[in-house]
């Protein structure tokens, strides 16, 4: 039986599963007495919204679990191994944030290019200013990079290679 509450829990309003992680060992067993249960959203699991600002649909919550129920056919992957099981989610996670850090990064550029191809100052368009072009190809520069951090990221995911978690 699994008693708590938990913040800020990204679609929390809207799950149908949670993936939960309790502990299932003695405390001085750290991380390596924890595991992962995945629970169906039923009567036991209560949820209230939590305001955000940005990603407003992300249906952000307080979870509380009252006496939710939990067997062995709920564990994901094995009794005591919820810390590989979390790590691999934080590391997509981390993957995942790149990804929309990029699409930002994109937006930003194009709105700010423009701009300056639309905005007049001293008679002229201030992307006709050299330090405006600076300012923009710099913005160019950092979106490229992180493009190319968030795509071999992705790719050394999908290959399965070790270092993924350094470049996550």
């Amino acid at each position: 039986m699994i008693n708590g509450t938990k913040l800020w829990i990204t679609s929390g309003m809207y799950a149908d599963y949670y993936l939960l992680f309790a502990r299932t060992g003695p405390k001085e067993g750290g991380h390596r007495t924890i595991t992962a249960f995945l629970l169906k959203r039923s009567s036991c699991v209560e949820t209230s919204p939590i305001e955000v600002m940005g990603i407003g649909g992300s249906g952000t919550a307080e979870v509380k679990l009252n006496g939710c129920e939990v067997s062995d056919d709920d564990v994901v992957g094995e009794v005591n191994g919820g810390w590989k099981v979390a790590i691999n989610g934080i590391n997509m996670g981390r993957l995942n944030v790149g990804a929309l850090s990029l699409g930002i990064a994109e937006e930003a550029l194009a709105q700010s290019m423009e701009y300056a191809m639309r905005r007049e100052a001293f008679g002229q368009k201030i992307g006709e200013f050299q330090v405006i072009q600076h300012y923009i190809a710099e913005m160019y520069i950092k979106t490229e990079a992180l493009r190319s951090l968030v795509y071999m990221a992705a790719k050394m995911r999908d290959a399965g290679d070790p270092q993924f978690p350094l470049y996550a």
